[in-house]
C-alpha cells in the first residue's frame, strides 16, 4: 500500500481514506453508545421501586366504602 506520493496537492493528501475507516470507526462508536445507554435505561428500569411493571400495574388499590363516613370531622355538615 502506497502511503506517501510526493506529486499530490494539499487538498488531495487530505482527501478522507477510500477503505472508508473513519466511516467504521464513527458507526461502531454509534452504535456501542446507542447499546451502552440502552443497557443503562434497562437496569435502571429493572431497579425501580415497586418490581415489575410498577407504572402499569400500581397493586393493589383500596376499594372505597359504599358506607359513607360517619365522623364529624370527614363529614362536611349540610348548609342551611
Amino acid at each position: 500500500m502506497e502511503t506517501y506520493d510526493a506529486n499530490k496537492t494539499t487538498p488531495e493528501v487530505r482527501q478522507g481514506s477510500r477503505r472508508m475507516g473513519n466511516f467504521r470507526v464513527l458507526i461502531l462508536s454509534l452504535v456501542g453508545i446507542v447499546v451502552a445507554f440502552g443497557i443503562l435505561f434497562a437496569i435502571s428500569t429493572a431497579i425501580q421501586p415497586g418490581g415489575e411493571g410498577s407504572v402499569t400495574q400500581p397493586g393493589v388499590q383500596p376499594t372505597p366504602s359504599a358506607v359513607p363516613a360517619d365522623d364529624s370531622i370527614t363529614t362536611p355538615t349540610p348548609a342551611s
